[in-house]
Protein backbone atom coordinates (compact mmCIF):
# COMPACT_ATOMS: atom_id res chain seq x y z
CA UNK A 1 0.00 0.00 0.00
CA UNK A 2 1.12 3.63 -0.94
CA UNK A 3 0.58 7.17 -0.53
CA UNK A 4 -0.05 9.66 -2.36
CA UNK A 5 3.76 10.33 -2.98
CA UNK A 6 4.52 7.05 -4.59
CA UNK A 7 5.71 5.40 -0.75
CA UNK A 8 4.64 2.41 0.91
CA UNK A 9 2.98 2.85 4.27
CA UNK A 10 3.74 0.31 6.64
CA UNK A 11 1.02 -1.88 8.58
CA UNK A 12 1.05 -0.86 12.29
CA UNK A 13 2.02 -4.30 14.38
CA UNK A 14 -0.48 -5.37 17.56
CA UNK A 15 0.79 -5.11 20.66
CA UNK A 16 0.58 -8.72 21.85
CA UNK A 17 0.52 -8.14 25.77
CA UNK A 18 -2.69 -5.74 25.33
CA UNK A 19 -4.63 -8.40 23.15
CA UNK A 20 -7.48 -10.23 24.98
CA UNK A 21 -7.25 -13.71 26.22
CA UNK A 22 -9.49 -16.02 25.11
CA UNK A 23 -10.31 -17.61 28.45
CA UNK A 24 -12.77 -20.11 26.81
CA UNK A 25 -10.31 -22.36 24.95
CA UNK A 26 -7.86 -22.13 27.74
CA UNK A 27 -10.64 -23.98 29.71
CA UNK A 28 -11.56 -26.19 27.29
CA UNK A 29 -7.94 -27.16 26.62
CA UNK A 30 -7.55 -27.62 30.63
CA UNK A 31 -10.83 -30.00 30.51
CA UNK A 32 -9.17 -31.63 27.71
CA UNK A 33 -6.12 -32.34 29.64
CA UNK A 34 -7.98 -33.80 32.79
CA UNK A 35 -10.04 -36.30 30.40
CA UNK A 36 -7.03 -37.68 29.48
CA UNK A 37 -5.23 -38.07 32.64
CA UNK A 38 -8.45 -40.18 34.18
CA UNK A 39 -8.89 -41.87 30.49
CA UNK A 40 -4.90 -43.42 31.30
CA UNK A 41 -5.61 -43.96 35.01
CA UNK A 42 -8.76 -45.77 34.18
CA UNK A 43 -6.81 -47.79 31.86
CA UNK A 44 -4.08 -48.90 33.67
CA UNK A 45 -6.24 -49.78 36.44
CA UNK A 46 -8.12 -52.40 33.98
CA UNK A 47 -5.11 -53.99 33.15
CA UNK A 48 -3.77 -54.34 36.43
CA UNK A 49 -7.13 -55.28 37.27
CA UNK A 50 -6.69 -58.33 34.46
CA UNK A 51 -2.88 -58.70 35.64
CA UNK A 52 -4.37 -59.88 39.12
CA UNK A 53 -7.32 -61.94 37.79
CA UNK A 54 -4.74 -63.82 35.11
CA UNK A 55 -2.13 -64.70 38.11
CA UNK A 56 -4.96 -66.23 40.51
CA UNK A 57 -6.27 -67.87 37.36
CA UNK A 58 -2.73 -69.07 36.80
CA UNK A 59 -2.27 -69.95 40.51
CA UNK A 60 -5.10 -72.12 40.66
CA UNK A 61 -4.63 -73.59 38.18
CA UNK A 62 -1.20 -74.76 39.34
CA UNK A 63 -2.88 -76.09 42.30
CA UNK A 64 -6.05 -78.05 40.93
CA UNK A 65 -5.79 -79.11 37.42
CA UNK A 66 -9.05 -79.54 36.59
CA UNK A 67 -10.22 -75.77 37.64
CA UNK A 68 -11.89 -74.14 34.84
CA UNK A 69 -11.77 -70.39 35.36
CA UNK A 70 -15.45 -69.25 34.66
CA UNK A 71 -14.28 -66.19 32.68
CA UNK A 72 -12.03 -67.93 29.98
CA UNK A 73 -13.60 -71.17 30.06
CA UNK A 74 -15.84 -72.60 26.98
CA UNK A 75 -18.18 -74.89 27.64
CA UNK A 76 -20.57 -76.99 24.98
CA UNK A 77 -22.49 -79.24 23.94
CA UNK A 78 -24.48 -81.04 21.55
CA UNK A 79 -27.18 -83.80 21.53
CA UNK A 80 -28.30 -86.24 18.32
CA UNK A 81 -31.69 -88.39 18.98
CA UNK A 82 -31.52 -91.56 17.54
CA UNK A 83 -34.20 -93.84 16.01
CA UNK A 84 -35.99 -95.49 18.34
CA UNK A 85 -36.84 -99.02 18.84
CA UNK A 86 -39.51 -100.69 19.98
CA UNK A 87 -38.99 -103.43 22.36
CA UNK A 88 -39.95 -104.67 26.35
CA UNK A 89 -38.76 -103.02 29.94
CA UNK A 90 -34.74 -102.99 30.07
CA UNK A 91 -35.07 -104.73 33.37
CA UNK A 92 -37.73 -107.13 34.61
CA UNK A 93 -39.37 -110.69 33.84
CA UNK A 94 -41.48 -111.49 30.69
CA UNK A 95 -44.61 -110.06 32.22
CA UNK A 96 -42.87 -106.14 31.92
CA UNK A 97 -44.61 -103.78 29.52
CA UNK A 98 -43.80 -102.98 26.09
CA UNK A 99 -41.99 -99.65 25.48
CA UNK A 100 -39.63 -98.05 23.53
CA UNK A 101 -35.56 -97.76 23.90
CA UNK A 102 -34.38 -94.59 22.98
CA UNK A 103 -30.91 -93.35 22.84
CA UNK A 104 -29.26 -90.27 22.10
CA UNK A 105 -25.13 -89.30 21.27
CA UNK A 106 -24.19 -86.52 23.49
CA UNK A 107 -20.73 -84.47 22.84
CA UNK A 108 -19.61 -82.43 25.97
CA UNK A 109 -16.93 -80.04 26.51
CA UNK A 110 -15.77 -77.77 29.52
CA UNK A 111 -18.67 -79.25 31.68
CA UNK A 112 -16.07 -81.89 33.74
CA UNK A 113 -17.52 -82.97 36.78
CA UNK A 114 -20.94 -81.02 36.42
CA UNK A 115 -24.06 -82.63 37.21
CA UNK A 116 -26.20 -83.32 34.29
CA UNK A 117 -30.10 -84.17 33.98
CA UNK A 118 -31.74 -85.61 30.86
CA UNK A 119 -35.38 -84.97 30.59
CA UNK A 120 -37.04 -86.81 27.27
CA UNK A 121 -40.39 -86.59 25.91
CA UNK A 122 -42.47 -88.56 23.98
CA UNK A 123 -45.24 -85.79 22.39
CA UNK A 124 -47.82 -86.55 19.60
CA UNK A 125 -47.09 -84.73 17.01
CA UNK A 126 -50.41 -83.37 16.13
CA UNK A 127 -51.64 -83.22 19.47
CA UNK A 128 -53.67 -80.12 20.31
CA UNK A 129 -52.68 -77.58 22.73
CA UNK A 130 -55.20 -78.40 25.25
CA UNK A 131 -54.39 -81.81 24.69
CA UNK A 132 -50.82 -82.41 25.05
CA UNK A 133 -51.31 -83.74 28.58
CA UNK A 134 -52.67 -86.80 27.55
CA UNK A 135 -50.57 -87.92 24.29
CA UNK A 136 -46.93 -86.70 26.26
CA UNK A 137 -44.57 -89.55 28.25
CA UNK A 138 -42.11 -87.47 30.42
CA UNK A 139 -39.19 -89.33 31.78
CA UNK A 140 -36.00 -87.84 33.51
CA UNK A 141 -33.19 -90.22 33.43
CA UNK A 142 -30.37 -90.89 35.75
CA UNK A 143 -27.76 -87.94 36.41
CA UNK A 144 -24.43 -87.45 33.99
CA UNK A 145 -21.54 -86.22 35.21
CA UNK A 146 -18.40 -86.20 32.40
CA UNK A 147 -15.29 -86.99 34.04
CA UNK A 148 -13.12 -85.20 31.07
CA UNK A 149 -13.09 -81.48 29.75
CA UNK A 150 -14.13 -83.36 26.35
CA UNK A 151 -16.66 -86.08 26.04
CA UNK A 152 -18.85 -88.04 24.10
CA UNK A 153 -21.34 -90.41 25.78
CA UNK A 154 -24.79 -92.47 24.81
CA UNK A 155 -27.41 -91.81 27.08
CA UNK A 156 -30.50 -94.39 26.89
CA UNK A 157 -33.72 -94.88 28.35
CA UNK A 158 -36.72 -96.76 28.32
CA UNK A 159 -40.20 -94.65 27.76
CA UNK A 160 -43.85 -96.97 27.69
CA UNK A 161 -46.21 -96.32 25.34
CA UNK A 162 -48.51 -93.67 25.62
CA UNK A 163 -52.54 -94.69 25.17
CA UNK A 164 -53.05 -93.72 22.22
CA UNK A 165 -51.31 -94.54 18.76
CA UNK A 166 -50.05 -91.73 16.50
CA UNK A 167 -47.43 -89.91 15.24
CA UNK A 168 -44.91 -88.74 17.99
CA UNK A 169 -41.88 -86.94 18.51
CA UNK A 170 -39.17 -87.83 21.40
CA UNK A 171 -37.40 -85.32 22.92
CA UNK A 172 -34.51 -84.92 24.61
CA UNK A 173 -33.33 -81.83 26.83
CA UNK A 174 -30.08 -82.13 29.01
CA UNK A 175 -30.21 -79.63 32.17
CA UNK A 176 -27.85 -78.53 34.87
CA UNK A 177 -29.42 -79.31 38.71
CA UNK A 178 -30.56 -75.88 38.75
CA UNK A 179 -32.27 -75.83 35.46
CA UNK A 180 -30.06 -74.02 32.56
CA UNK A 181 -30.39 -75.55 29.56
CA UNK A 182 -26.72 -77.33 28.41
CA UNK A 183 -28.53 -79.09 25.11
CA UNK A 184 -31.37 -80.33 23.48
CA UNK A 185 -32.87 -82.10 20.51
CA UNK A 186 -36.14 -83.69 18.40
CA UNK A 187 -36.07 -86.23 16.18
CA UNK A 188 -38.25 -87.38 13.44
CA UNK A 189 -41.85 -87.79 13.90
CA UNK A 190 -42.40 -91.31 13.84
CA UNK A 191 -45.36 -94.14 14.14
CA UNK A 192 -46.15 -94.99 17.59
CA UNK A 193 -48.32 -98.39 18.76
CA UNK A 194 -50.07 -97.00 21.51
CA UNK A 195 -51.92 -99.12 24.04
CA UNK A 196 -55.24 -99.23 22.53
CA UNK A 197 -53.81 -100.17 19.18
CA UNK A 198 -54.50 -103.70 19.24
CA UNK A 199 -57.26 -106.45 21.04
CA UNK A 200 -57.17 -110.11 21.84
CA UNK A 201 -57.42 -112.62 19.22
CA UNK A 202 -58.36 -116.16 19.71
CA UNK A 203 -57.89 -119.53 18.00
CA UNK A 204 -58.16 -123.01 18.71
CA UNK A 205 -54.41 -123.36 18.69
CA UNK A 206 -53.23 -119.35 20.44
CA UNK A 207 -54.02 -116.45 21.42
CA UNK A 208 -53.00 -113.14 19.86
CA UNK A 209 -53.22 -109.63 19.66
CA UNK A 210 -54.16 -107.34 16.06
CA UNK A 211 -54.77 -104.34 14.88
CA UNK A 212 -58.30 -102.43 16.16
CA UNK A 213 -60.03 -101.80 12.90
CA UNK A 214 -58.50 -103.82 10.59
CA UNK A 215 -60.31 -105.99 8.26
CA UNK A 216 -59.72 -109.98 9.09
CA UNK A 217 -59.72 -111.48 5.09
CA UNK A 218 -58.57 -114.89 6.39
CA UNK A 219 -59.72 -115.76 10.04
CA UNK A 220 -57.46 -119.22 10.73
CA UNK A 221 -58.05 -120.49 7.42
CA UNK A 222 -56.27 -123.72 6.15
CA UNK A 223 -54.23 -123.56 4.04
CA UNK A 224 -51.63 -126.35 2.65
CA UNK A 225 -49.32 -127.81 4.76
CA UNK A 226 -51.43 -128.22 7.41
CA UNK A 227 -51.23 -124.68 8.26
CA UNK A 228 -53.61 -121.98 9.66
CA UNK A 229 -53.18 -118.54 8.43
CA UNK A 230 -55.02 -114.93 9.53
CA UNK A 231 -54.55 -111.97 7.54
CA UNK A 232 -55.60 -108.89 8.93
CA UNK A 233 -55.94 -105.56 6.42
CA UNK A 234 -54.64 -102.21 7.17
CA UNK A 235 -55.81 -98.17 6.49
CA UNK A 236 -52.25 -98.18 3.84
CA UNK A 237 -53.32 -101.41 2.44
CA UNK A 238 -50.63 -102.88 4.30
CA UNK A 239 -51.05 -106.38 5.92
CA UNK A 240 -50.12 -108.41 9.06
CA UNK A 241 -50.17 -112.56 8.46
CA UNK A 242 -49.78 -114.73 11.53
CA UNK A 243 -49.25 -118.17 9.79
CA UNK A 244 -49.01 -121.68 12.21
CA UNK A 245 -48.28 -125.10 11.65
CA UNK A 246 -50.48 -127.67 13.21
CA UNK A 247 -49.81 -128.30 16.84
CA UNK A 248 -46.76 -131.12 16.56
CA UNK A 249 -44.60 -132.11 20.08
CA UNK A 250 -42.10 -132.69 18.24
CA UNK A 251 -41.74 -129.18 17.54
CA UNK A 252 -40.52 -128.43 21.00
CA UNK A 253 -37.18 -127.27 20.78
CA UNK A 254 -37.00 -126.88 17.04
CA UNK A 255 -35.26 -123.77 15.98
CA UNK A 256 -36.77 -121.26 12.89
CA UNK A 257 -32.86 -120.68 11.66
CA UNK A 258 -32.90 -123.31 9.00
CA UNK A 259 -36.58 -122.47 7.88
CA UNK A 260 -35.56 -118.79 7.15
CA UNK A 261 -32.52 -119.65 5.14
CA UNK A 262 -34.90 -121.90 3.38
CA UNK A 263 -36.69 -119.20 2.94
CA UNK A 264 -34.21 -116.38 1.68
CA UNK A 265 -32.34 -118.64 -0.87
CA UNK A 266 -36.53 -119.49 -2.47
CA UNK A 267 -36.64 -115.66 -2.86
CA UNK A 268 -33.33 -115.11 -3.92
CA UNK A 269 -33.39 -117.75 -6.65
CA UNK A 270 -37.10 -116.66 -7.70
CA UNK A 271 -38.27 -113.33 -5.98
CA UNK A 272 -38.49 -110.13 -8.18
CA UNK A 273 -36.41 -107.46 -7.14
CA UNK A 274 -35.00 -109.36 -3.58
CA UNK A 275 -33.17 -107.34 -1.37
CA UNK A 276 -32.14 -108.19 2.20
CA UNK A 277 -32.75 -105.32 4.77
CA UNK A 278 -32.05 -106.75 7.93
CA UNK A 279 -31.47 -110.11 9.67
CA UNK A 280 -31.25 -110.36 13.81
CA UNK A 281 -31.76 -113.29 15.59
CA UNK A 282 -33.36 -112.90 19.34
CA UNK A 283 -33.99 -114.97 22.60
CA UNK A 284 -37.29 -115.02 24.49
CA UNK A 285 -36.35 -115.06 27.78
CA UNK A 286 -36.71 -118.66 27.94
CA UNK A 287 -34.20 -118.55 25.36
CA UNK A 288 -35.60 -119.72 22.71
CA UNK A 289 -34.25 -118.27 19.24
CA UNK A 290 -36.72 -115.66 17.58
CA UNK A 291 -35.69 -114.57 13.97
CA UNK A 292 -36.74 -111.26 12.44
CA UNK A 293 -35.60 -110.91 8.79
CA UNK A 294 -36.84 -107.51 6.96
CA UNK A 295 -36.59 -107.57 2.82
CA UNK A 296 -37.97 -105.74 -0.56
CA UNK A 297 -39.22 -107.54 -2.84
CA UNK A 298 -41.76 -106.85 -6.04
CA UNK A 299 -42.09 -103.07 -4.50
CA UNK A 300 -43.10 -103.47 -1.13
CA UNK A 301 -41.23 -104.28 1.90
CA UNK A 302 -41.70 -107.37 4.88
CA UNK A 303 -40.67 -108.04 8.12
CA UNK A 304 -40.83 -111.77 8.68
CA UNK A 305 -40.82 -112.86 12.26
CA UNK A 306 -40.14 -116.80 12.43
CA UNK A 307 -40.21 -118.48 15.78
CA UNK A 308 -41.57 -121.75 17.96
CA UNK A 309 -43.23 -121.15 20.66
CA UNK A 310 -44.40 -124.68 22.56
CA UNK A 311 -45.91 -127.37 20.56
CA UNK A 312 -46.39 -125.04 16.74
CA UNK A 313 -44.37 -123.06 14.73
CA UNK A 314 -45.44 -119.50 13.94
CA UNK A 315 -44.18 -117.24 11.24
CA UNK A 316 -46.29 -113.32 11.12
CA UNK A 317 -45.24 -111.43 8.42
CA UNK A 318 -45.58 -107.51 8.10
CA UNK A 319 -46.21 -106.31 4.50
CA UNK A 320 -46.74 -102.24 3.74
CA UNK A 321 -45.16 -99.73 1.15
CA UNK A 322 -41.61 -97.95 1.79
CA UNK A 323 -43.70 -94.91 4.03
CA UNK A 324 -45.51 -97.49 5.64
CA UNK A 325 -42.47 -100.00 6.85
CA UNK A 326 -41.23 -98.82 10.22
CA UNK A 327 -44.83 -99.16 12.04
CA UNK A 328 -45.82 -102.38 10.02
CA UNK A 329 -42.50 -103.81 11.06
CA UNK A 330 -43.04 -102.39 15.00
CA UNK A 331 -46.27 -103.94 14.68
CA UNK A 332 -45.10 -107.24 13.60
CA UNK A 333 -42.89 -107.03 16.63
CA UNK A 334 -45.32 -106.33 19.27
CA UNK A 335 -47.85 -109.53 18.02
CA UNK A 336 -45.21 -111.73 17.63
CA UNK A 337 -44.58 -111.40 21.39
CA UNK A 338 -48.00 -111.60 22.22
CA UNK A 339 -48.31 -115.13 20.44
CA UNK A 340 -48.84 -117.85 23.30
CA UNK A 341 -49.30 -121.44 22.16
CA UNK A 342 -52.13 -123.01 23.66
CA UNK A 343 -51.35 -126.58 25.49
CA UNK A 344 -51.56 -130.14 24.23
CA UNK A 345 -54.81 -131.39 24.55
CA UNK A 346 -55.05 -135.29 26.15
Amino acid sequence: MSDSHGKRRERPIADISTAPIRWERVGLIARRKRLLVMVAIGLAGIALTVFTIAVAFVSKSAIDPSFSPPILSRTSASIQVKDPRMGRAMVGGPGTSHGYRVGASVDLDGLKNDALLPHWSLKAADAPALDVGKKTVVIDGAEVSPDHESEHTALRQWIPVPVQSGRYLLHLKLTTVDGRVVAEDTGTPFFVLGQNCCKRYETPTYVARLPRGWHLRENYDLNRGDRHVTLAIGPYNNSIDIDTSVIDPENVGKTALPFQAKLEKSLVENGVGYRRISKHVFHASDGEPIVEWSYRLEGDVFTDILFFRGPSGFAVLGRSGESHFRETRDLARLIARSVEAKPLRN
